[in-house]
């Protein structure tokens, strides 16, 4: 399976960003709920069906 990385940082007023730099994706969430689901969904926005071969992960900035 292979992977996509999102490196998370805060955004204002009140919510998260999230970038995959590889894929040039940008997501915007309040929540980190929020954000999972709208990772989601830029995955299948940008690579359709193939999006189920890929996981997901969130890179905080504490971790980098």
């Amino acid at each position: 399976m292979r992977e996509i990385v999102f490196d998370v940082a805060p955004c204002h007023p009140q919510g998260i960003e999230a970038k995959a730099v590889e894929r040039k994706l940008r997501i915007v969430a309040s929540n980190l709920e929020e954000l999972h689901e709208e990772a989601r969904d830029a995955l299948i926005q940008h690579l359709g069906p193939a999006h189920t071969t890929y996981r997901v992960r969130f890179r905080h900035p504490a971790t980098r």
